[in-house]
């Protein structure tokens, strides 16, 4: 299970290179009323040529500051931007000080850093595990005599804040780890061999700071010895952790617990995962004091905090272009995509409650960081100072780009043509291009990757040339189908729906320590083919824990090795008394099926089968049972079709009219339809209303025979 903790949110913005403290927070006695000040941190470009840049670490702190001022109530001024050349080594540590310095025992205290990491030799002896300091690069590292900031001269600085209430995020790894995809990069630089110069720092923090000094929560995209992301997310390069731990807190109670922010991150991770076509993926951290895991992210009274500031969603400000035409300023932070639905609210507004909506809006066009939309209905007025609030994604894009990499002693083939053939909206990319997939053939080998170029998602030997390519455009449909499946998502939904492993969930949870240390585990679990009479248990049979957070019904989908997409749960053999028409109650743990052995109420169970490859599961859960009847019948309908046909490929999205009719579900339960209203414009309309949502998880099964 995925867990993902609150921590370090150290973002870099570019709203202002020179920030200031607000004068009031200058004094040397603070005001007694709680201050909620941010620093945030992003470096894309470094001075030392040797540092490769990166192209989401300065959108991560964009988008973080957006969130902070528009959820959580962070005002401009309060919000210190060190961004690219202005997060120099001196600028890093300096800001940190001073925010130390002005901060009182109450305040708010977010901190964030994107960029790139590295190690250094340990030289004080506290590293028992690897000998090695972690490091911060700053935008001058690795140039003249200028050192890296290690953990634990970053340690020193976050022992002299004096409010629990401190939120340390840090999207930067370690390993030195490359990736395949270009566009798809490793937040690390290999360990600075410079010795002399660090020794002048002469670290002792751990010899000073007691752990009990220590409040604050560290939340990192990836442990000691392993690597975070930077790559294309919905249209945006970002930092894979960064963006889904802001995703996550985007739709999370205000009140959220770092156990339950946790589980939201490990759920978008996992869709991520799948979206990406990655097997495996970084497994981020988190560090506190033990009795802080269950508690709120911000330990303070929230009544104090002008709470009018906060709400209960991020919003984006819209301005009308033109009659039935507007501009979400900064959407494309936000998640505003070609296709994306948006909902409008009045100017002031902070719950964005159902029904209080007064129009809809669907994005036809990206302008920077600016997205353009089309009212819904288009003869709807809207006033100055409106707010916009995300409901769903686009759909996929169509095209796929597709990298082929034939290395030396490979025999010569024609498999672009032959793709092409099969799949016509294939896009042959070179190697500096962003690829949807990378497939690297060798002398007796074909292997594919996801955009990231990591664990492959499919290795075989190279023996026949129509096999292989049949090998090709199966995985590539499962992949293409499993993106788009992941992609139908509510961002209004107030349901929160969790699915796992039975197993990985007791493993992952059952830690609690003080200086706790809780790992994400996002490596995709591991099945093998069951045999013929073979014992059931849980490596050949599939069986999934669930939890709702309200009354709901489960509808269980997946995305198979082939690319075929079938309805798991409920089905037309299970017990009449195994939650008739998938209803479960909010709250309780479930498993579907209920046991691998004797007593199985179910009468079914999810036998792993062949081939060997992916699986891609998503859970739905909706309030009302039409919603849920309409998403089955749907997949029922779709297995009726030709075989070549159901993984969405060459006929594009499969899922197109179901995420139709999945939004006009949520933007019928959030607008208030008006007179003035057409008819004619796909929503709103006299549809059904209902709050859904949905998690996913994705499933290897391995081949036993595959040397």
């Amino acid at each position: 299970m995925v867990l993902i903790t609150i921590g370090i949110s150290v973002t870099f913005g570019v709203f202002s290179s020179a920030f200031r403290l607000p004068a009031n927070a200058q004094s040397e006695s603070p005001s007694p009323a709680p201050v909620k000040r941010a620093l945030l941190i992003g470096i894309d470009k470094y001075q030392s040529e040797n540092i490769p840049e990166l192209r989401g670490a300065v959108n991560d702190v964009e988008a973080a500051a957006q969130l902070l001022m528009t959820r959580f109530g962070f005002r401009l001024n309060s919000i210190r931007r060190l961004i690219n050349e202005n997060a120099t080594r001196r600028a890093i540590l300096e800001a940190l000080n001073e925010l130390a310095k002005v901060s009182g025992p109450r305040d708010w205290i977010y901190i964030h850093y994107s960029g790139h990491g590295s190690q250094v030799d340990d030289l004080n002896g506290d590293e028992k595990d690897d000998q090695k300091d972690e490091t911060l690069v700053p935008y001058d590292g690795r140039t003249g005599n200028i050192p890296d900031i290690i953990d634990d001269e970053l340690g020193d600085v976050l022992g002299k804040f004096i409010s629990p209430n401190v939120v340390v995020v840090l999207d930067a790894c370690h390993s030195g780890t490359a990736t395949r995809g270009v566009t798809v990069r490793s937040r690390s630089i290999p360990e600075d061999t410079r010795k002399e110069i660090y020794r002048q720092l002469q670290p002792t923090t751990r010899a000073i700071i007691p752990l009990t000094a220590q409040h604050h929560i560290l939340l990192s995209g990836a442990a000691a010895g392993d690597l975070t992301l930077d790559g294309p997310i919905d249209g945006q390069n970002r930092g894979i952790f960064s963006y889904a731990l802001q995703k996550t807190l985007a739709t999370a109670e205000m009140n959220v617990s770092v156990r339950d922010l946790i589980i939201g991150i490990e759920s978008e991770l996992n869709r991520i995962k799948g979206q990406m076509g990655l097997v495996d993926m970084p497994e981020p951290q988190v560090e506190a004091e033990g009795n802080r895991i269950n508690g709120s992210l911000f330990e303070v009274n929230q009544a104090a905090t002008s709470a009018k500031t906060q709400s209960m969603r991020p919003w984006i400000e819209v301005q009308t272009i033109q009659k039935g035409r507007i501009l979400l300023k900064n959407g494309a932070l936000m998640g505003a995509t070609v296709g994306s639905t948006w909902l409008i609210y009045p100017a002031g507004e902070m719950g964005f409650a159902p029904g209080k909506g007064i129009a809809a809006a669907r994005v036809v066009a990206l302008q920077g960081r600016d997205a353009e939309a089309n009212l819904q209905p288009a003869a709807q007025d809207i006033p100055q100072g409106c707010r916009a609030v995300a409901v769903a994604p686009g759909p996929a894009t169509k095209e796929i780009p597709v990298l082929i990499t034939i290395k030396s002693g490979a025999p010569r083939l024609n498999i672009r043509q032959e793709l092409q053939k099969i799949i016509p909206d294939l896009k042959f990319v070179g190697p500096g291009d962003f690829a949807r997939f990378i497939i690297e053939i060798a002398e007796q080998r074909c292997q594919i990757f996801g955009m990231a170029g990591l664990t492959p998602i499919d290795d075989f030997k190279l023996t026949d040339m129509a096999e292989a390519i049949q090998r090709i455009t199966r995985q590539l449909m499962r992949a293409v189908a499993s993106a788009d499946l992941l992609s139908l998502e509510n961002a209004t939904a107030s349901i929160r729906v969790e699915v796992s492993i039975p197993e990985q969930i007791t493993a992952s949870l059952g830690k609690s320590s003080r200086d706790i240390r809780v790992a994400t585990n996002t490596e995709a679990p591991r099945f093998r083919v069951r045999k013929t009479g073979e014992a059931r248990n849980n490596a050949n049979s599939l069986q999934l824990q669930l939890r709702v957070s309200e009354d709901s019904y489960i509808t269980i989908v997946d995305v198979d090795q082939e690319g075929g997409i079938n309805l798991l749960f409920p089905n037309e053999i299970q017990g009449r008394d195994f939650y008739p028409n998938g209803k479960v109650k909010g709250g309780e743990t479930v498993l579907v099926p209920d046991t691998l052995g004797e007593g199985n109420r179910a009468r079914f169970n999810f036998d792993i089968s062949l081939p060997h490859g992916i699986d891609t599961i998503r859970v739905f859960a909706t309030k009302e049972p039409s919603t849920a009847e309409m998403i089955r019948q749907f997949i029922r309908n779709l297995n009726q079709l030709p075989g070549e046909q159901r993984g969405g490929l060459p006929q594009g999205s499969p899922f197109g009219q179901l995420r139709r009719d999945l939004v006009r579900v949520a933007v019928n339960r959030g607008i208030k339809v008006t007179s003035n209203h057409d008819g004619k414009t796909p929503f709103p309309d006299s549809g059904a209303a209902d709050d859904w949502n949905a998690a996913s998880l994705t499933i290897v099964v391995e081949d036993a025979n595959k040397p």
